[in-house]
């Protein structure tokens, strides 16, 4: 199966969505955002929490789906730094 030239670019923005509809629909207020490591922001119902959210998804070709998807460690440790700076907490969150 061939994929489209903006296929990656699509699977993306369809996880953004459906994270905002999650946290949406549990009474978060949130939005999307362009910040480096930091896709999605949000505040808790209550407001004692706001959170920088990084979304992570993977389009799979048929019959790949029992495969892993491995984030690596390095990218991982760099976003902490830059959402301290913005008071906020990394939540990582992955579909696929």
């Amino acid at each position: 199966m061939k994929k489209s030239t903006r296929h990656s670019k699509i699977t993306g923005d369809f996880a953004e969505g459906l994270v905002l509809y999650w946290l949406s629909k549990y009474g978060y207020e949130c939005a999307r955002v362009d910040h480096t490591g930091i896709d999605l922001i949000a505040n808790a119902p209550d407001d004692s929490e706001r959170l920088g959210i990084s979304v992570k998804c993977r389009s799979r070709y048929d019959g790949t789906e029992t495969s892993s998807v491995n984030l690596p460690s390095r990218r991982l440790r760099q976003s902490p730094q830059r959402v301290q700076s913005l008071w906020m907490h990394t939540v990582l969150r992955r579909c696929g």
